[in-house]
């Protein structure tokens, strides 16, 4: 869904479906601009070749607010090996694919 509903309430869970149609491997991450107000499970990782990964956003305490928003990017990677946070800090958008989410 591009449109995530949390409804009301404390630690609504909604759950995003990252699938790799590739032949190789891609890596993901999932940013949001409210990070204190969720838990996203797995916030980073790696989809195995024709693979789905699910990722877990929960609210927080504080709760959602209808104007936060979140990003995944993902990237041709070569491994099953994590991608280390200083080359995703060297990633340019040519070489990601990206999906906002509201």
């Amino acid at each position: 869904p591009k449109q995530l509903d949390f409804g009301s309430g404390d630690q609504q869970v909604q759950s995003v479906t990252i699938t790799n149609v590739t032949d190789g491997y891609i890596a993901f991450k999932v940013k949001t601009t409210a990070p204190s107000s969720y838990i996203v499970r797995p916030s980073t990782g790696v989809v195995n070749a024709k693979g789905s990964v699910s990722v877990q956003i929960q609210t927080t305490s504080k709760g959602a607010d209808t104007n936060d928003r979140f990003l995944v990017q993902t990237l041709p990677h070569t491994s099953a090996e994590l991608v280390t946070k200083e080359r995703w800090a060297t990633v340019t958008k040519e070489e990601t694919q990206e999906l906002r989410l509201s």
